[in-house]
């Protein structure tokens, strides 16, 4: 099963895409900031990532940016 991390700080959206990723079998993980997205991606493995660019605080863009730093590679989907 695929472990996908949902990035976005709208709540419905979130929900959305969890409710609809979990229905086809997926482990979703969703967070509200690109603060708390960075932290998750150093501590776990995820197989997907679903990114919102306008964040509070660090952007979308910002967290990939800081991903490549650091060396996180994931596919990322940019909603």
């Amino acid at each position: 099963m695929a472990n996908i991390l949902v990035v976005d700080d709208e709540r419905h959206v979130r929900n959305l895409i969890r409710k609809i990723l979990e229905e086809n079998g997926y482990h979703v993980t969703t967070i509200t900031t690109g603060e708390e997205a960075l932290v998750e991606l150093r501590k776990a493995k995820f197989d997907l990532l679903i990114l919102d660019l306008k964040l509070p605080g660090i952007s979308g863009n910002e967290l990939l940016k800081r991903m490549r730093q650091e060396g996180i590679e994931l596919p990322t989907l940019i909603v």
